[in-house]
């Protein structure tokens, strides 16, 4: 499989930005070194075609993309949820 785009976060953070890396998303993820960086949270959008789960990547439930690309998350996808807004 070619090298894909991968975003890396460590939080749930929804400012956060990510850190990009270049990674063949057919290679098993070393989930401890990982962890070590700091990183928690995987994301990749891949062709709609392209099945990750093989690979133990998890499809999100984003919808596909304007340019017909899935997104895939590893090992879940983040949970981010804006902070409400109370009244004063």
């Amino acid at each position: 499989m070619a090298s894909f785009t991968i975003r890396c976060y460590t939080s749930n953070d929804p400012t956060e930005e990510p850190v990009l890396k270049s990674r063949d998303l057919s290679k098993p993820i070393d989930v401890e070194a990982m962890r070590a960086e700091g990183i928690h949270f995987l994301e990749a959008w891949v062709s709609a075609d392209v099945d990750l789960s093989q690979y133990g990547w998890v499809k999100s439930n984003a919808k596909v993309s304007v340019y017909g690309n899935q997104l895939w998350v590893f090992p879940r996808q983040r949970l981010v949820v804006d902070a409400p807004d109370f009244p004063e």
